[in-house]
This record gives structure tokens, sequence and C-alpha cells, in this order.
């Protein structure tokens, strides 16, 4: 009886040591990913024109995720996944709109950018395994009821005259800067990060070119209606931003 419970202790322990053991090597494997990262060569994957118009390139994105990899994802990074790929619904909703009601060559040009955008982000979705909220979604129509609110408040107001317009279209970008920082915060895969911090590329890159639009319309300064005065003049008074293959750091779990 004695011999018995020994082997069966020996034999728990064992599995407990084999268990262990995998999710620590599997833990290092994604840690090491992360780390790894950093010094591979990734090709630029957005392009910039003149007027700052910010658009992936798809094959060079493709090929960077696959040269980056995958990693585990928590609820959290879950969740801004699919809420990233409705915000930039929205902005291309909206945009599109914008341009139907003032002929607006800037909402144009950028309508055409956020949906390639929205393309970006269903890119990683699709990549993980993720329902897309955004299928079979008329314009407009959002699964986020805050998302969906935000859109009618935005509409309300931008559809009025061209300058509410153009305020508008600045206020989007500002949103989708704050946004991104926040989920940039909340992960550390570098796949995410890459697509993430591009992202914010373009909505800065935006944002100056929504922001120059209202000047010259209007003889005025824009006012920023979520970023910080001091946040909001260090990006309009900055060059348009080009390149594409930087990546920083997320959180640290």
């Amino acid at each position: 009886m004695n011999k018995t419970k020994s082997i069966v202790i020996i034999t728990v322990v064992t599995l407990l040591f084999v268990i262990a053991a995998i999710y620590y090597f599997l833990a290092f494997k994604n840690k090491k990913i992360s780390e790894d990262v950093s010094n591979l060569e990734l090709p630029n994957i957005i392009m910039v024109d003149e007027k700052g118009t910010t658009t992936f390139n798809k094959k060079n994105l493709d090929e960077s995720l696959q040269l980056v990899g995958k990693s585990d994802l928590s609820d959290v990074e879950k969740a801004g996944l699919v809420y990233m790929l409705e915000e930039e619904k929205l902005a291309y909703d909206a945009y599109t709109v914008l341009f139907q009601r003032f002929s607006q060559v800037t909402f144009d040009n950028i309508a055409k950018s956020e949906q390639n955008h929205t393309e970006a982000v269903r890119n990683l979705v699709e990549r993980y395994g993720l329902p897309d909220p955004s299928l079979n979604k008329v314009a407009g129509e959002f699964e986020n009821a805050d998302l969906k609110k935000l859109y009618v408040e935005l509409l309300n107001k931008g559809t009025k005259t061209i300058k509410d317009s153009l305020e508008v279209g600045a206020a989007i970008e500002e949103i989708d800067i704050l946004d991104l920082q926040e989920r940039i915060a909340q992960t550390d895969n570098q796949d995410i990060i890459l697509v993430y911090e591009n992202l914010m590329k373009g909505s800065r890159n935006h944002l100056r070119a929504f922001t120059k639009n209202f000047k010259n319309l209007t003889g005025q300064d824009y006012v920023p209606q979520y970023l910080s005065k001091s946040d909001y003049d260090s990006i309009v008074g900055a060059e348009i931003e080009r390149g594409g293959a930087g990546m920083g750091k997320g959180r640290n779990r």
C-alpha cells in the first residue's frame, strides 16, 4: 500500500513538473518573440502622399506580420482589436457621408484611407480568429453602442456646415489617437503594436490635413477638442510622417 502511494505521489509530482515546464517554455517563447522583433528589418508598411493621406501597403504588412509572428492574446487585447476595427469603420462611414454632403476632396481621400485602415485591423482580427463586428454591417451600423452614439453625434454636427465637417474630421482623428495610445499601453504583442503605431501615424497625418483645410477655409486656428493643447501643438507643428516599420513598446506583462 505504501509502495502504491509512493508511485502515485511520484507520478503526480512528475506531471506537475512537466506542466510547469511546458508553461514556462511557452511563456519564454512568447517573451522571446517580442524581444527579438526589435532586431528585425521590416519593410515600410505605410504609404503617404504629399497631403498626408496614409495607407497600408498590404503586401509589406502581410510580410511584416509573418516575420513578427503571433503571441497569445488577453481578453483586453481581443476587445481592443474588435473595438479599433469598428472605430476605423466609423471614420470611413463618417467621412463618406461628409464627402457626399460637401464634396470636399479631403474627405474622399481620407475615407479611402480609412477603408484601408479598417482592412489592416481586420487582418489582425482574422489572424487571431476573432469575430468581425463589421460583418454585414451597413454604414453607420455598429455593435458597440458607444460608437453608434458617437457616430450619430458627430454627423449631427458635421453635416451642418463645411466648417463643422472639418471640425468633426479633426475630432475623429483626435479620438483615434487617444484610443490607439490606450490600446498600445494594454499590449506587448508586437504584431498588434506594429499595426496600431502605424494607424496612429496615419491619424496624426490626417489630423494635420483636416486642420490645415480648416485654417485655409476659416482663417482661424483649429482648437483641439480631445487632445491636450500641448500634444496637439506637437503633432500639427511637425512634418508629415512617413516610413512605417518601427515599433515601440507596449505594456509589460
